[in-house]
């Protein structure tokens, strides 16, 4: 068989599938986030990895010997780093959720579904949490004052959570290698992303482009938007190219 030398997308799996378990097993357990915890907590982190890599190594295979062993302990350092920052972050927090499924509607009655890495919760209110490889969203492009936003992915979020009930007043990245949080919306904090009503904009906006998406394939115009800048995360740009466009 063949051996890769790198598979990013193996490893950022790994680092979700470790957290994942992780923060399961602090829910079966009933176990809140606490700073005084930590050592515990990184005992059973630990535990975690060592059976995570080994099942996977039997399973499927690794890197090359001297990359995986690297990855390894790479990967408990940025995880050891994200427990201390999260103890501290969101400390008598329980964990109510992960990789959960929530479901809801937008305003015109469509379908919509997203999964969340992490859902915890402290006197009735929630803390959302998606884990990043590296954050690529940039906090002015998250500001809801054009008609584009730079991510849809936590002003969604938000709605599904409302929409289950829940009152969400944290909803934030975690980069693995960035090695901090970013917070899209957060009450407390002074680096907050988006205010509350910037929060509820964003939330509009996004329900207002599942709408427009949905009339458009209704009316069967599958076209790329008009705006060259609508197709620039796009990794077959150079394939199809502005000129070639679908009409």
């Amino acid at each position: 068989y063949t051996v890769e030398s790198f598979d990013h997308r193996l490893a950022g799996s790994l680092g979700h599938l470790a957290l994942a378990r992780f923060y399961e097993r602090m829910r079966e357990e009933g176990r809140k986030m606490d700073p005084a915890s930590l050592g515990e907590q990184r005992g059973l982190l630990v535990d975690i990895l060592d059976s995570l890599f080994t099942s996977w190594e039997r399973s499927r295979g690794g890197f090359m010997p001297p990359v995986w062993s690297d990855y390894r302990r790479k990967l408990a350092e940025q995880l050891d780093v994200f427990l201390a920052a999260d103890a501290g972050e969101f400390s008598g927090f329980r964990i109510e959720d992960t990789e959960a499924t929530l479901a809801g509607t937008a305003s015109d009655g469509t379908p919509i579904e997203g999964r969340v890495d992490r859902i915890a919760e402290r006197d009735g209110v929630c803390a959302l949490v998606d884990y990043k490889k590296r954050i690529g969203v940039r906090r002015n492009g998250m500001k809801p004052l054009d008609d584009v936003l730079e991510s849809y992915q936590i002003p969604f979020y938000l709605i599904l959570m409302e929409q289950s009930g829940r009152k969400t007043e944290y909803a934030s990245y975690y980069g693995l290698e960035d090695g901090k949080f970013e917070h899209v919306y957060h009450r407390d904090a002074g680096d907050s992303w988006l205010s509350p009503e910037e929060a509820k904009l964003a939330m509009r906006m996004v329900d207002g482009f599942v709408v427009a998406m949905m009339r458009r394939i209704g009316e069967g115009d599958f076209t790329a938007g008009e705006d060259e800048d609508a197709c620039g995360g796009c990794p077959f740009r150079g394939v199809c190219r502005k000129r070639y466009r679908v009409r």
